[in-house]
């Protein structure tokens, strides 16, 4: 079900997900209330408005704003949290949602209205209920009261239907949507909104993907000339000790000496990663931690 992640900070989203193989993970008023308590709480750590939400048994819908840009890490926690308390109540093992969540980017107010409604539809569309003003584990009830809701970002909701409760209650009572308006498939995952906000989102996405080609590219070059560049080191290295390296043991104070010659050029020199480093013979048995501690004292004494 994954789509491609489009993480904008200030973006609206409609995210969801479901059981594995459609399992109920909900089932009980005690599993959704604890879906939306944390939630709630994951929400706030991680600088997310929600502006509706609707839990079903077997998944889930939630219209939010990623005002910080942290939608991927709220939602790993969420799930991860919830995924163990599920297990802690109903055993077994595997996975306990189906993959990573989907997220489609919502335009504007327009698209934001339209979104929420489907959202607070769907115990209708699942025949749930007859009336969704009666479903318990949706934000329906939580517009327009007297108190300012806890979980849910009421104000906003309210003021996009002109901070009228007859107009929020005709959109909800008199909508007939079997699938979220304006949403369209897309090869870079789901968008709300219209041709010239789907292009631009498009647009953005295979910016950043081509240029996190490019870095990709970038970087492997760089690796390739570190390499080739470490290669030259090593064969002076044993042209002017007259050995092989792949025959080099470390057993006296003179053969430690070389070898930490060697480190030296491969680290300061070439700039080749400890990582690398640690595949040449002389260097296999050391840990990073002591090789970068080793050099620390090569360079030391060089100093003095």
């Amino acid at each position: 079900m994954g789509s491609r992640r489009q993480i904008y900070i200030n973006s609206y989203n409609h995210v969801m997900n479901r059981g594995d193989k459609d399992e109920y993970i909900f089932v009980t008023d005690e599993m959704k209330k604890k879906y939306i308590e944390l939630m709630n709480d994951k929400a706030r750590r991680y600088g997310i408005d929600i502006y509706s939400y609707c839990i079903m048994d077997n998944h889930f819908h939630i219209i939010l704003c990623d005002k910080t840009g942290n939608i991927d890490r709220f939602m790993n926690a969420l799930e991860s949290s919830y995924a163990l308390f599920y297990r802690n109540r109903i055993g077994g093992k595997g996975f306990v949602f189906q993959g990573r969540y989907k997220s489609s980017p919502i335009e504007d107010e327009k698209y934001m209205k339209a979104a929420i409604v489907y959202v607070l539809l769907n115990p209708i569309r699942k025949r749930n209920c007859q009336n969704a003003f009666e479903y318990k584990w949706s934000s329906i009830n939580e517009y327009f009261v007297k108190n300012e809701s806890e979980i849910v970002n009421s104000i906003f909701v309210e003021e996009i239907f002109n901070n009228d409760f007859n107009t929020f209650e005709k959109a909800v009572l008199f909508a007939q949507f079997e699938k979220m308006p304006g949403e369209v498939k897309t090869k870079n995952g789901f968008i709300i909104g219209s041709k010239k906000f789907i292009r631009s989102i498009s647009r953005r996405i295979n910016t950043r993907k081509s240029n996190n080609k490019k870095k990709k590219l970038n970087r492997r070059k760089r690796d390739n000339i570190d390499k080739k560049t470490a290669y030259n080191v090593v064969q002076k290295w044993q042209k002017k000790y007259n050995i092989n390296i792949n025959e080099f043991n470390t057993e006296s104070r003179e053969t430690m000496k070389m070898r930490n010659e060697l480190l030296y050029l491969l680290r300061e020199h070439v700039g080749l990663p400890y990582s690398e480093i640690i595949k040449y013979k002389p260097f296999r048995k050391l840990k990073h931690e002591y090789l970068y501690v080793l050099l620390a004292r090569i360079k030391k004494r060089i100093k003095k």
